[in-house]
């Protein structure tokens, strides 16, 4: 018995023995062990989840039971607080930490440390509400929700989101490290890229979930806005430092909270970046009934108070200026989207009430409390503001509250009213339809684009519903009594500045007489213009409109002038969309194109009118697809005959005894239709001719006579029956209706600018009929010698010359223009009109030229009738191709309209030497006469046949031939002096 007991205790020494032996050589191998394990579990490689190589060699890979080598009191020694939870535990709580090792079974937990108990404020979990993964249930976080988001945490400590938060894929798919928590967070809440292991239900724009991200990045105040993040937020406390964008963790907590939406409960659970003292205050925050102002006033004070910012929002802050119940920030202040819509409160503003300007009454239900207030976003929201106009709410996101003033006015401001921010050909292209330069830009010489200080002119306090209504979208401007009358059209409100006696005082318009089209359009519409009240009444229907388009009484401005664009004068508009707005709606939008230049209104008349039986061009298209006027193409200005201050009949002009065919454009006192003398005596030639359909035959006269005006007409056919003269608003006087000093205008046409070779006037020295005064030709000198020209380009001695009557006091055709010139230069039957006196006249005398030259050219003068024959050829000519038989011309070596020669001698042959080829007058040769040498001027027509002296010697003008160059040839050869012996 004793053996046995004895041989027992050996063996439970043996045992204990063996075991002690084998738990220090255990001890010994787990120290060594747990050195070479840890190399790839670290703090410093952060990452303390076990891999296949744990044991150094793997040996440790797939064991299940940690106290196999770990022995609690030498794990964590450095981290007490982890160790004592660890020891508290047991080995349990490792796979928590360190992953399952390859153990199925071994599922981590998380929550075994991170609870109220052990690990209180890392992270704080006393609250139920938190990010659980499942929005309808709130229950406190289990395992599995950590691992979601935390799968391999380094646990030191310190939250640092490139290591402590799963890496999940972004948009494109890879595994980019988060630049910010938010990054995180965003790469589940959006649209287009969720992870497959957490997809967020109804993922559209409404849905705050998922739309977070676009938020964030575009529209959310507090995130990356306007898509810049570089926003340093206003309305801080002093000394917070936010700028560019605010992370998703500052006012949401993901593991506790008794807050909806997971809002922070208090000041520690959020808003890192302020001052660390305020937020371990724990200022409370709670967001119930619509209350927001608990959180936002951790942030934000506002640095002028208004409202309620001086009272305390319940937590011991103030500063924001709405608090309490209903008085959610987040309706005009937070992420893009709200839970519920913006209501706007104030009765006066909006389009029920015709009227979207703010007023002083601007606030909340109309207590003014927002008047004055430059940002629009302080109250408002863009996400929640023209929710029912998609259209113009995507504009008002893209431009920003810069837009608000464009519809809304300055509030209180001094803020101008961005119009065209919206209206634009990108934005809100057609409305209005621009589609051109030429706008109603106030500048009558300008081609700018219209400015809102344009727009707001005429549309001051517009609904802006999409709809024009005259009586709500026009400007209020006064009437002719001063007063702000209700418009009863569109044409009423044009009036009201284009009028001569009652125009707006900001709105004037320059030179306001009967005949500028701009202030007489009030006259024009109201008394005689077809399409305006005619006669006075506007009650009439107008004939010659297309079948199934209605327009009775009057027509507006507006149907035919564009104010927003167009590429026509006039502000014609440039199709049928932008005007004709009583027409068949089908054809308005075909867009019909409208081009009034060169004189042609075709495009635009024929929209509405079309002849019953068409004559003329009535067949013919206009250029734009229709047809039915009985004229079109350029010079056929409908207007001339059918707009404005115009008669509607077609006039036709049928005077016989004025036309080119007769020889006689002056006007006899038979003017007149059929020649009744109905026209005679009347001023003005527009009360019944068009510019454009008179010389339809003669385009260069007629785009003179449409340069100049109905001015020029008497130049070629007189002064009508008038006195002399013309209207009193081209040459006005005191003495009556006419200007009786004013004579027939030649020169308005007859000039270097429009006719400059008929006749060439570009010199200064001609046939003034006053002696050595050098000026330009007058009209009235023009007359003396044209007094019945018919203009019809060819010149013809008893048509265009002026016929005086001869010695015996006959009037006789005359044989060639000499005998016109002589008819007053003589010694005793000068004509009474032009007198030759030695009064105006230097050295004058019987054998002064002005007076002699009749006895000379028809006795002595070699160039004339010689010896009173005047049938010889003359000798010494040049035998190529120059001819002079019998004589010579006055005006073959004078010129009367002009030439910088003493004498009227021509300089150049392109003035005179008639009977010459064409080919050689126009080359020209220039002729000049410096000092009595007259070598140029010979040496077109003679050249000796022997040359001798100076013959071969170019006279100056490239054409050699006389003996004398540089020498006054008139001494032997003149006029009326004998010729000398040899000759």
């Amino acid at each position: 018995m004793q053996f046995k007991c004895l041989r027992a205790r050996l063996s439970f020494v043996t045992l204990n023995l063996s075991s002690f032996i084998l738990m220090c050589c255990m001890l010994s191998t787990q120290s060594s062990a747990y050195a070479v394990q840890t190399l790839d579990v670290s703090l410093n490689n952060n990452t303390i989840l076990l891999t296949p190589k744990h044991g150094g060699d793997g040996s440790a890979w797939g064991v299940a039971q940690c106290n196999s080598c770990h022995v609690i009191n030498k794990i964590h020694k450095e981290a007490p607080k982890i160790r004592d939870i660890v020891k508290a535990k047991g080995y349990a709580t490792c796979a928590g930490c360190h992953g399952d090792n390859g153990v199925e079974s071994n599922i981590r937990e998380c929550v075994i440390c991170h609870n109220a108990k052990d690990l209180p404020q890392a992270p704080v979990l006393a609250e139920i509400k938190n990010h659980n993964f499942d929005t309808n249930t709130d229950a406190p976080l289990k395992d599995k929700d950590c691992l979601a988001c935390h799968i391999a945490a380094d646990m030191d400590g310190n939250f640092e989101a490139a290591v402590d938060l799963t890496k999940f894929p972004d948009q494109a798919g890879g595994l980019a490290p988060y630049t910010q928590q938010t990054d995180f967070c965003l790469r589940c809440h959006n649209q287009n890229h969720q992870q497959a292991a957490f997809r967020i239900k109804n993922p559209d724009p409404n849905n705050a979930l998922s739309a977070s991200e676009y938020d964030f990045l575009n529209t959310d105040v507090h995130g990356v806005r306007n898509g810049s993040g570089v926003t340093t937020y206003a309305g801080l406390r002093a000394g917070y430092s936010y700028q560019s964008t605010v992370e998703c963790t500052d006012c949401h907590a993901m593991h506790s909270t008794h807050n909806e939406k997971l809002i922070i409960g208090d000041s520690s659970a959020g808003v890192f970046k302020l001052d660390n003292a305020l937020r371990n205050a724990k200022h409370k925050v709670s967001v119930s009934k619509d209350d927001d102002s608990q959180l936002c006033v951790l942030c934000h004070v506002m640095k002028t108070p208004l409202g309620q910012a001086g009272k305390d929002t319940g937590n011991g802050l103030a500063g924001v200026h709405l608090t309490g119940a209903g008085s959610n920030c987040r309706e005009c202040h937070a992420h893009g989207k709200n839970e519920k819509a913006l209501e706007v409160n104030n009765p006066t503003n909006n389009r029920q009430s015709g009227n979207l300007i703010l007023t002083p009454t601007h606030g909340k239900n109309g207590n003014g409390t927002a008047w004055g207030i430059k940002q629009c976003d302080n109250c408002h929201s863009i996400s929640l503001i023209h929710k029912d106009a998609p259209n113009i709410k995507n504009i008002a996101e893209q431009k920003g509250y810069v837009a608000c003033t464009g519809c809304h006015g300055s509030n209180g401001t001094d803020a101008p009213r961005p119009c065209a921010i919206c209206h634009n050909p990108n934005d809100l292209p057609r409305s209005p339809e621009v589609v051109g330069a030429k706008k109603h830009d106030f500048d009558a010489n300008g081609l700018h684009d219209l400015q809102d200080n344009d727009c707001v002119a005429c549309h001051e306090a517009s609904d802006m519903n999409g709809q024009f209504s005259h009586a709500v979208d026009l400007t209020k401007i006064p009437d002719k009594e001063g007063v702000k009358s209700a418009l009863s059209g569109q044409t009423e409100f044009c009036l009201r500045c284009h009028n001569r006696d009652h125009q707006p005082a900001e709105f004037k318009i320059k030179n306001p007489d009967s005949r500028n089209v701009l202030s007489a359009a009030e006259d024009y519409f109201q008394h005689i213009d077809v399409h305006g009240q005619r006669p006075g009444n506007g009650s009439g229907t107008y004939t010659g409109l297309r079948a199934g388009y209605n327009y009775q009484s009057s027509v507006e401005c507006t149907d035919c002038h564009a104010m927003h664009g167009t590429h026509n004068d006039a502000l014609i508009i440039g199709n049928s969309a932008t005007g004709v707005f009583k027409l068949d709606n089908q054809a308005r939008q075909a867009r019909f194109p409208v081009t009034v230049k060169d004189g042609d209104d075709s495009q635009l008349c024929v929209f509405c009118h079309v002849m019953n039986q068409p004559v003329g061009m009535g067949m013919v298209n206009t250029g734009n697809g229709l047809s039915g006027v009985h004229l079109t193409g350029p010079g056929n200005n409908c207007r001339e005959c059918h707009a404005h201050g115009k008669g509607a009949e077609d006039l036709q002009v049928k005077t016989r005894d004025v036309s080119l065919l007769k020889g006689q454009l002056l006007l006899t006192a038979t003017h007149g239709k059929e020649g009744n003398g109905s026209a005679w005596g009347i001023g003005q030639c527009d009360a019944c001719h068009a510019v454009s359909q008179i010389h339809r035959n003669a385009p260069n006269i007629r785009d003179i006579v449409r340069s100049k005006g109905y001015v020029s007409c008497m130049g070629c056919h007189g002064t009508n029956g008038t006195n002399a003269g013309v209207n009193i608003t081209t040459h006005p006087t005191a003495a009556g209706l006419f200007d009786v000093n004013a004579t027939r205008k030649c020169t308005i046409c007859h000039n270097p600018s429009d006719m400059p070779s008929k006749p060439d006037l570009k010199a200064a020295k001609n046939h003034n009929f006053i002696a050595s005064n050098e000026q330009p030709l007058s009209d009235a000198m023009c007359i003396n010698c044209h007094a019945s020209s018919d203009m019809d380009g060819q010149f013809e001695l008893n048509t265009d010359l002026t016929h005086f009557p001869n010695k015996a006091g006959v009037f006789f055709d005359y044989n060639n223009s000499s005998e016109f010139c002589v008819s007053c230069h003589n010694l005793d039957h000068q004509q009474p009109i032009a007198p030759i006196t030695g009064a105006t006249t230097p050295n004058f005398s019987s054998r002064h030229p002005l007076v002699a030259m009749e006895n000379n050219w028809n006795f002595v003068d070699v160039h004339g009738k010689r010896r009173g024959t005047g049938d010889r050829t003359y000798a010494g000519l040049r035998d190529d191709v120059y001819k002079y038989g019998s004589l010579v011309e006055c005006v073959d070596c004078h010129s009367m309209h002009g030439t910088h020669n003493d004498k009227l001698i021509i300089d150049s042959t392109a003035k005179g030497v008639f009977q010459f080829p064409d080919f050689l007058r126009n080359i020209p040769f220039l002729i000049d006469t410096p000092q009595g040498d007259y070598s140029q001027l010979c040496v077109t027509c003679h050249s000796m046949k022997t040359l001798i002296e100076q013959g071969g010697k170019n006279t100056g003008n490239g054409i050699s031939g006389v003996h004398q160059v540089g020498t006054d040839c008139r001494q032997c050869h003149t006029h009326g002096g004998a010729p000398q012996t040899g000759l």
